[in-house]
């Protein structure tokens, strides 16, 4: 359903998206048109396994020392985000294997429902600018095709930040 949702919402539109950014004569654009490429490049952006990876990592460690703390204070379960988890029998691998296969559907919706937020929040400051290349540079590809970065240079950008600028490659 959530794929579904992506295809009709999103990519649908690839075509008439590219039309309208690569043609040289056009000077603006209309709402609608700017709702779609914001929509576009922020669903491109958050909708890889980049982020479900980083969400892993990090409850891999939370998961890490709520268990060890458990474990310390003699207790055979602990409670995240309201339900009891318990850790009886269980190795660390086990424990961390057991909640992430609970939470993949969930960070899609989530997820989903992010986009569809951060894509109002920047609809409100949000400039398009197509910069064009010199014919010397190559298109690339890849599994996360828009970059970010981050209002501050240096810093490290804050996932779901409306201020942080989206740049994404549409031809070579």
């Amino acid at each position: 359903m959530i794929e579904n949702m992506y295809k009709e919402v999103f990519e649908n539109g690839y075509d008439n998206l590219y039309k309208i950014l690569t043609n040289e004569s056009k000077e603006s654009i209309t709402p609608t048109e700017c709702y779609s490429v914001i929509s576009f490049v922020v669903s491109i952006f958050y909708r890889n396994n980049y982020w479900i990876n980083l969400h892993n990592k990090f409850m891999d460690q939370v998961y890490e020392s709520i268990y060890f703390l458990s474990k310390a204070n003699g207790n055979d379960m602990f409670y995240m985000e309201e339900q009891e988890i318990s850790i009886v029998g269980k190795t660390l691998g086990e424990l961390q294997s057991e909640c992430k296969s609970g939470t993949k559907q969930r960070i899609a919706l989530l997820t989903a429902k992010r986009i569809f937020e951060l894509t109002r929040w920047r609809l409100i400051n949000d400039v398009i600018t197509i910069v064009e290349a010199g014919s010397d540079c190559e298109f690339i590809t890849s599994d996360n095709p828009v970059t970010v970065s981050p209002k501050i240079a240096g810093e490290w950008p804050i996932p779901f930040d409306p201020t942080n600028t989206l740049s994404i490659s549409i031809d070579h």
